[in-house]
């Protein structure tokens, strides 16, 4: 319908109360003109209409037209029409004296009304979830859930009865009722003739061929098999068993039977129908699958080989009642477990654990085109949705009397075209298929109260609540979902605590247990079982610590503790001040004393040197020796009255030193000093003579003994983690020899490696060290000493 065109009203030709015209205006300008049949009574009209049809009420007429005429007109005269509403493909209409009811329409065409209620109908509308309500004037609200099936009783033949059977069969359905009624239907019922027997239940219902089927018959002596050809039976068969399922093989044209005592097949090829039994144990249900058999017993589920004979088990000790193929692997429906997914090596169990409606399987249909299983329990049905079935990604949801069907007892299941059929014990419902996936609106959840501690409070931003022994919260939710497509749940969590995972729950009140003060917020939302869920609702509050247990108190106390510290702290450190002091001149009074008892022993020995020379008449090594001496001990006397010294000084020193020890032993030895590894010798600091004690040991008790080879002493010096490193090495004699030459000559002990030792020792960093190294040839003799000195 052109949306710019609109109704206005009813025009009246004249000043009468009747009217046959019907006028269409396009903003004021009158565009079409209808007449009905009956006239209409001068009043406001109930108007309603989509893009191509207008729906027209006017107490006990309806009119239905389009842009070009009148296609539909209804007249009830002992009708008063209350409401219209128009949704989708249906009219719903609501009178005042005969309820309210639903007229279907397709294409320019009404048909198929089928009553609702018989209550006073006031208004008809629907939802934003397309639940369509009923108000009546006296007995409340009706709901017609947006799932709502469309119900095949109304004036069909089934007249709400429970129906046993249903197979799709040449474009229809063969359906067959307890009472003992068999019907096919294509739009229309058409009874269909059954043999003579004394009927009790229609058993099972399978299709051979394209105008061929099979009906098991229970009576009340045997059972019956029922070949029919077309719409009519050709060939009745009597069978000594009761036949719970049925299988054909179009290959080698045998049906197989599940009876309750065995499992066997009726030769279709033989004018007899032999029957020949291949196992003796009670049978539930038989699958044919490819060419061989699955068989469903109260022990598991088994696979016969029709070829070799032999069975093989698949599932044990669990009733088998339901058997389907889906793509790439088998479903067997149990009793009481559920359904087990067979693929190549994988055994899928879902269960009412994992969603399902129950675990008690009646039957299995599987929708090749849109992945679905449909597995109908004893108290609803299944639409399972396979996205990733070897990943196990799945989901579930629950169709049932609260989502339109007419009864929680599901007996079969068609799929005809794009039509899903379900009976039931209540006749058939149908719906599109493409329903099944029409998205719902979500659930509307909030917060209706608040109690802490048993009292209510006033819900607000943020709220705040005063600590206590026991800080209990509950919170009462009310949820707004029209959506009777299973129960709702809610979902919820609080931050603020260390488990912040969601959690859930039927009920509609959380009770928050034994808090401790802090701040948090609660998360809600709500969740239907089809997959929908509401916008996520927050809730901040916080519960105050006591006084004790706030900041501000907390940190006076830490201040008191700090000052209280803090006196104790100066009072201790001046005590260690002074300890430090007196320990620091101690230390000095102790280098002091080493340094004057180390020059006085270099002394001596260096005037030994001269008074040799002197013995020897040797006067111009005496004068230079006097002259080297001379400038040694000045500065020696330079360096002794300061701490430390630059390296630079104590490397000329050494240099002095050596060149002095070297002109007393007639040049036997090479002095050696390597600077190249530090960064500036003049920037370095040490104690002043801190190496020369050691190169002193060196020389005479290392190479002073040498006779075989020319001695050499090496000085290195290096950085190493801020510290300085100094190795002294000669190729002497060795400490185990020196050792012995001095016990031998009565010689005492050399300070000057204890001396230097004890120095490092009293003013040396973190990490300074003295270690002591004896070096040996290739052959193990001794062929000197290494000292590594660290500070």
């Amino acid at each position: 319908m052109n949306k710019h065109i609109y109704i206005y009203g009813i025009n009246l030709k004249n000043e009468s109360e009747y009217t046959n015209t019907i006028n269409l205006y396009n903003e004021n300008i009158k565009t079409k003109c209808f007449r009905t049949q009956h006239k209409l009574i001068y009043n406001i009209p109930l108007v309603t209409f989509n893009d191509s049809i207008i729906f027209l009420g006017n107490r006990n007429i309806i009119v239905a037209f389009n842009n070009d005429k009148i296609f539909f007109e209804h007249y009830n005269p002992s009708t008063i029409l209350s409401s219209l509403f128009l949704k989708d493909d249906k009219l719903y209409v609501g009178t005042r004296n005969e309820g309210a009811g639903m007229f279907m329409y397709n294409t320019n065409k009404i048909f198929n009304y089928e009553p609702l209620i018989k209550e006073y109908t006031a208004a008809i509308f629907n939802d934003r979830e397309d639940n369509i309500w009923i108000t009546t004037l006296e007995n409340g609200v009706f709901c017609i859930p947006a799932y709502r099936f469309t119900v095949l009783n109304g004036n069909s033949p089934l007249n709400g009865e429970n129906v046993t059977i249903l197979n799709a069969y040449n474009n229809g359905l063969i359906t067959g009722i307890a009472s003992g009624k068999l019907f096919f239907y294509n739009g229309q019922f058409k009874e269909l003739t059954l043999p003579e027997c004394n009927f009790y239940a229609f058993g099972d219902v399978i299709v051979t061929a394209k105008n061929r089927f099979i009906l098991n018959i229970h009576t009340s002596f045997n059972d019956m098999i029922v070949i029919y050809n077309g719409l009519q039976p050709e060939k009745s068969i009597p069978v000594q068993a009761s036949i719970k399922k049925m299988s054909y093989s179009e290959k080698d044209n045998r049906l197989y039977m599940a009876t309750h005592n065995q499992l066997s097949y009726m030769d279709m090829n033989t004018d007899n129908y032999q029957i020949v039994t291949l196992t003796n144990n009670r049978i539930n249900t038989v699958y044919n699958h490819n060419n061989n058999l699955l068989y469903g017993t109260p022990d598991g589920l088994y696979l016969f080989d029709t070829k070799k004979k032999y069975t093989s088990e698949l599932i044990k000790g669990k009733r088998i009642d339901a058997i389907c193929e889906i793509k790439n692997g088998i479903v067997a429906g149990s009793n009481g477990f559920g359904i087990f997914i067979l693929l190549h090596d994988t055994i899928i169990n879902i269960n009412s654990r994992n969603g399902l409606s129950g675990d008690f399987i009646r039957f299995l249909k599987w929708d090749s085109i849109q992945n679905i299983l449909w597995a109908g329990t004893s108290n609803a049905l299944s639409q399972i949705n396979f996205s990733n079935l070897s990943e196990g990604d799945y989901d579930i949801k629950i169709l049932n009397f609260r989502s339109g069907l007419n009864s929680n007892i599901i007996n079969n299941l068609e799929i005809l075209n794009d039509t899903i059929y379900i009976s039931g014990n209540q006749g058939i419902t149908l719906f599109p298929k493409h329903k099944l996936n029409k998205k719902l609106e979500l659930p509307f959840l909030y917060i209706s109260s608040i109690t802490f501690n048993d009292k209510n409070v006033v819900q607000e931003d943020h709220n705040i609540f005063r600590n206590v022994k026991h800080n209990n919260i509950e919170v009462q939710l009310d949820i707004i979902s029209y959506s009777f497509t299973g129960g709702i749940t809610i979902y919820y969590r609080l931050t603020g605590l260390p488990d912040t995972s969601w959690k859930s729950t039927r009920e509609q009140n959380i009770r928050l247990a034994s808090l401790p003060p802090g701040s948090y917020k609660l998360e809600l939302k709500a969740g239907n079982s089809s997959g929908s869920y509401s916008n996520i609702t927050n809730w901040n509050f916080s519960i105050v610590k006591p006084f004790w247990q706030q900041t501000w108190f907390i940190i006076i106390l830490i201040l008191l503790l700090l000052l209280l510290i803090s006196i104790i702290a100066v009072l201790r450190i001046k005590k260690i001040k002074k300890q430090i002091k007196l320990k620091e001149l101690l230390l000095e009074s102790e280098l002091k004393g080493l340094r004057a008892q180390m020059n006085p022993h270099f002394i001596f020995n260096a005037l030994s040197s001269i008074q040799s020379y002197i013995l020897k008449n040797d006067t111009q090594n005496a004068d230079y020796y006097i002259s080297r001496f001379a400038k040694l001990i000045r500065m020696i006397l330079e360096s002794s009255r300061q701490n430390v010294i630059p390296l630079s000084d104590e490397v000329n020193i050494l240099k002095l030193y050596a060149e002095l020890e070297n002109l007393r032993l007639s040049d036997k030895f090479d002095f050696v000093i390597d600077t190249s590894r530090l960064s500036d010798p003049d920037t370095n600091y040490i104690p002043p003579m801190l190496i020369q004690p050691i190169v002193e040991n060196a020389i005479w008790h290392g190479i002073a003994h040498l006779n075989n080879k020319r001695g050499k002493v090496t000085v290195t010096f290096s950085e190493e983690n801020n510290l300085i490193k100094c190795i002294i090495e000669d190729n002497g004699i060795g400490r185990e020899q020196a050792m012995k030459l001095m016990a031998r000559n009565n010689y005492k002990t050399s300070m000057g490696y204890q001396i230097t030792k004890q120095r490092i020792e009293l003013k040396g960093k973190k990490g300074s060290s003295v270690t002591t190294e004896d070096l040996y040839d290739s052959e193990g003799n001794n062929s000197g000493t290494r000292i590594t000195l660290i500070f």
